[in-house]
């Protein structure tokens, strides 16, 4: 099995001190899976990201958080939950300077690559 770092503690606005982990591929498609989603409906990418970073809390005060993510992000108060979901999104989140690069590599890609014969 692979390592896996944990973040934290953070101390959120309220008080309470979480630690979290970095998200894995899994959980966004479990995340994925277990979201109601409507395809005229953006929000629910937003929703999915929320879920897989109530899903990566590994500590709330010390104790384990509820098994069903759904519940610990409910049992989140807003503001403790907008905080740790800015800090999670500007640490895993594809931004602006992630967007950037991973543009830049995706040109060089597609400029440089080569060509195969598949008929052999």
């Amino acid at each position: 099995m692979a390592e896996q770092i944990i973040y934290g503690p953070l101390e959120l606005p309220s008080g309470k001190v979480i630690k979290f982990r970095r998200p894995k591929g899994m959980d966004k498609v479990i995340v994925t899976k277990e979201t109601r989603m409507s395809a005229d409906n953006i929000s629910n990418l937003l929703l999915v990201a929320q879920y897989t970073a109530a899903k990566c809390i590994v500590e709330i005060d010390g104790a384990k958080p509820d098994v069903d993510y759904k519940r610990t992000l409910e049992r989140m108060d807003g503001l403790d939950f907008d905080y740790y979901f800015s800090a999670f999104d500007e640490m895993f989140g594809m931004t602006e300077n992630r967007k950037d690069e991973a543009r830049e590599k995706a040109r060089f890609l597609l400029e440089n690559a080569t060509s195969t014969d598949l008929s052999k």
